[in-house]
């Protein structure tokens, strides 16, 4: 199975939860994006308007590599002169408040699988079976960590106060979707890491110059230039942390839970995420109504299920975390928040599309599945138990 030879491959629509209100100050517009990574749009969209960056906001995040149609709010309309060719727009109403991930009721996804050999769309309708009937674990994948492995993550370092790690970890990995320009900012960071000076000298125009300007001047004050990094993505950075300690904590729930014949272990950028085949009427009505934390430093374990509180306390132990570390200090802007998360995703209105000639990869064929997720579900989950056999 192949996912995202092309952005046609990988389409999503807000379904939003967004009443206009017409004295609101803020100026919603709906956007049609192909290839093009909502946090790079409200860049576009905060120099067109030369306002702040926290004046600019979207609804939900929506993948690069895929074509998507979500919401923006912004204080100022757009001018009639601006253009950009990465995504259309138009005006939808006014809000009283700038979007966020409240304002997503729900996220519609058609997604083509390519490649496929007759067998892999047999397993297709198979998967498509159990998962109307079991649903499936509700992991985040692997785009909820910008690309990274489990060990390259800069929220953990932020969290540990190791802010030397956080910057090495944001300016000097190169991750595997980046631009060619990202790349190559990313090896001149690495090669010439601690030479603020000569890697001043070398980048090219881009965002990351504001932070080695800093630290050119202030070589000392780590934590100062962190704070100089888009606090946008650093909260992003935050978030994919708190997202890889749910995952750990929802594997060792369903280690301890689900029999071990009924368990797949399918790889994704953080690691391995266990799938279930099927699951007992009991065990199904357990996990169907569980929710796993999203951790913050006062998150109240007792209030949950012991098996669930077991389960955190494991992947706390196994990341060398303790839940008092889970907190930020020294940012004013920095917060990690709290949060309950369903263990279980059940896709609404799952349907496949009947299998045709692939185009792109010749003598396979190519598949088209249609379902409605919660917002924050992730559809490529989705789409990992549909590629897998469940025998």
């Amino acid at each position: 199975m192949k996912l995202r030879q092309i952005p046609e491959d990988f389409i999503v629509e807000e379904i939003p939860a967004f009443t206009p209100a017409a004295s609101g100050r803020y100026f919603v517009y709906e956007i049609n994006k192909r290839s093009i990574a909502t946090l790079d749009v409200l860049d576009i969209l905060r120099k067109a308007l030369r306002v702040p960056g926290h004046e600019v906001s979207a609804s939900g995040l929506k993948d690069k590599h895929a074509i998507a149609r979500q919401l923006v709010s912004l204080p100022k309309p757009l001018p009639a002169t601006f253009r950009n060719d990465a995504f259309d727009w138009s005006f939808v109403g006014k809000a009283g408040e700038p979007l966020n991930a409240n304002n997503v009721g729900a996220n519609r996804f058609a997604i083509t699988a390519r490649a496929l050999q007759l067998d892999e769309v047999q397993a297709m309708h198979a998967g498509a079976e159990a998962l109307r009937k079991y649903g499936v674990p509700n992991f985040y994948d692997s785009q909820r960590f910008g690309g990274g492995h489990r060990d390259e993550l800069p929220g953990r370092a932020i969290l540990k106060q190791d802010y030397e790690e956080a910057l090495r970890l944001h300016l000097a990995v190169p991750r595997r979707k980046q631009s060619l320009r990202d790349k190559r900012v990313r090896r001149i960071c690495a090669k010439y890491w601690r030479d603020w000076a000569k890697i001043s000298d070398k980048l090219p125009r881009c965002r990351e110059l504001s932070v080695i300007g800093y630290l050119r001047e202030h070589p000392d004050d780590l934590r100062g230039a962190l704070e100089r990094v888009d606090t946008k993505l650093t909260k992003l950075y935050l978030a994919a942390y708190q997202s890889l300690l749910f995952n750990d904590s929802l594997n060792a729930l369903l280690t301890a839970l689900v029999p071990a014949e009924q368990l797949i272990a399918v790889k994704y950028k953080a690691g391995e995420m266990q799938l279930w085949r099927a699951l007992d009427d009991e065990l199904f009505a357990q996990l169907s109504t569980m929710n796993v934390p999203l951790l913050n430093h006062s998150t109240l374990l007792d209030t949950f299920d012991p098996v669930v509180r077991e389960a955190v306390n494991t992947a706390l132990a196994n990341d060398g975390m303790k839940l008092e570390q889970l907190v930020v200090k020294g940012f004013d802007r920095l917060r990690l928040h709290g949060a309950e998360r369903a263990a279980m995703l059940r896709p609404e209105g799952l349907t496949l599309d009947e299998a045709m000639p692939d185009e792109l990869n010749p003598d396979r064929m190519k598949l088209t599945a249609r379902f409605t997720l919660p917002r924050g579900s992730f559809a490529t989950v989705v789409m990992k138990r549909l590629g897998t056999k469940g025998d």
